[in-house]
């Protein structure tokens, strides 16, 4: 099964699932380095130095998507550490 055989989607709707999931993956992973805005640094270094680069630096959650906040989650406040991120107490 190739990547745009997904349960029979299109070309296009495949293609916009893994722009998706990238964008996902990049915002999840540059959102904050230690106690720093990483996603908002590196925005503002592609808009600085974009003529660098092929394609457009945007590091956020894609269109139509948000964060959501511990409470919506039915988790308690301490559930995110001090960078943002969840923790899970692992018994």
């Amino acid at each position: 099964m190739g990547v745009f055989d997904y349960k029979n989607y299109s070309t296009q709707k495949s293609m916009e699932l893994m722009l998706t999931s990238q964008k996902l993956a990049i915002y999840t992973n540059s959102r904050s380095f230690m106690f720093f805005p990483g996603d908002k640094i590196l925005n503002s270094a592609g808009k600085l130095f974009g003529g660098f680069y092929p394609n457009r630096i945007d590091i956020g959650v894609p269109q139509g998507w948000r964060a959501l906040t511990p409470k919506e989650l039915n988790l308690p406040a301490s559930s995110k550490d001090i960078a943002g991120y969840y923790t899970f107490v692992q018994y």
